[in-house]
């Protein structure tokens, strides 16, 4: 039987698919980093610097550059067609068997692509999230930026732009909308006693809940801000519940080793119900069987989000909640 259609796309004329999507992305990131590289030497000629979040988040800019750029280039045709090979030699399937095996071993294959795009799309999560913090600590700052400078955090959000949307057509992903529009800092938008509600973010990836916690405390101005709690595990986060620790809202991820989102919030379901009306789901892909199915029914409900994820969706979903 051919060759699934799918695979052909990703391998192209040579490999010649992963070339571009390799060579597109370090473009953009190049761009991006540059950027970013001004901006922090336009703000040390003029002795302007960030607090204590702003530095860390600054880090963690730098952090996910890297980590991306390596990543992006071990990407190769060869490594994908390995991973699928070790996924069927543990299904008991082989390459050779070409594409006779069931449905839900097809489905099953085709998404193990989709685990390349995992990382990919958390660290475009972390640098979005994380940019969007930055442009928010300058204005909180006060920091007088020269022209220059800010045209250059400009720069950093059209990078992040073109970078969501040229991973999200290689991953069949419709481009997300900016998350500019709807900010929580108007005067009407904090509600009272806010800093009395609690939030969990539930991520095995650290650089994600530090970059979410970030942006929701920076959005809440006067120490309006939430109770953030967070959890690098479902199992974690389930025990604090069990312990008495009670959420106003959970961010919790798909994909977590020991329990997924998907299980976390079943256990919700059966023993806390209330607790599963307030909860948003984020995906990086790299998902398959009820996982997938479950996260399309959220998503058809409006509570599932892709990584690198939209921070207006997010902000506004958890304002609407504690409000």
């Amino acid at each position: 039987m051919e060759e699934h259609t799918k695979l052909k796309e990703w391998k192209g004329e040579g490999g010649g698919n992963i070339d571009y999507m390799r060579h597109e992305i370090n473009y953009i990131l190049a761009i991006f980093r540059s950027s970013y590289d001004f901006l922090k030497s336009e703000m040390g000629r003029l002795g302007l610097s960030f607090g204590r979040d702003g530095v860390d988040a600054s880090n963690d800019i730098e952090e996910a550059i890297e980590r991306l750029q390596k990543f992006t280039k071990n990407i190769s045709i060869e490594g994908i067609l390995q991973k699928i090979k070790d996924f069927d030699a543990g299904n008991g399937v082989g390459l050779e068997e070409k594409e006779a095996e069931s449905e839900v071993l097809l489905r099953k294959k085709i998404d193990t692509l989709s685990f390349f795009f995992h990382e990919i799309n958390n660290s475009l999560a972390v640098l979005d999230s994380n940019h969007f913090f930055l442009e928010g600590e300058i204005s909180r700052l006060n920091l007088d930026l020269r022209e220059d400078g800010k045209a250059s955090l400009g720069d950093m959000g059209t990078a992040i732009r073109e970078l969501k949307t040229f991973v999200g057509s290689r991953n069949g992903v419709q481009p997300k909308s900016d998350h500019k529009e709807g900010s929580l800092n108007s005067e009407e938008a904090a509600p009272e006693k806010i800093k009395d509600r609690m939030v969990f973010l539930i991520d095995d990836d650290e650089r994600i809940m530090k970059a979410l916690r970030r942006v929701i405390k920076g959005e809440f101005q006067n120490g309006d801000s939430p109770n953030i709690r967070t959890f690098n595990s479902a199992l974690s986060a389930k025990e604090a519940i069990e312990e008495g620790v009670i959420p106003d809202y959970i961010v919790c991820d798909m994909s977590m080793p020991g329990m997924s989102g998907r299980m976390f919030y079943e256990w919700l379901e059966s023993n806390h119900h209330s607790l599963a009306e307030g909860f948003i789901f984020l995906s990086g892909g790299g998902i398959d069987g009820k996982d997938r199915d479950f996260l399309n029914s959220m998503n058809l409900k409006g509570r599932a989000l892709d990584k690198p994820f939209d921070i207006g969706k997010i902000r506004n979903l958890i304002q609407g909640c504690l409000s």
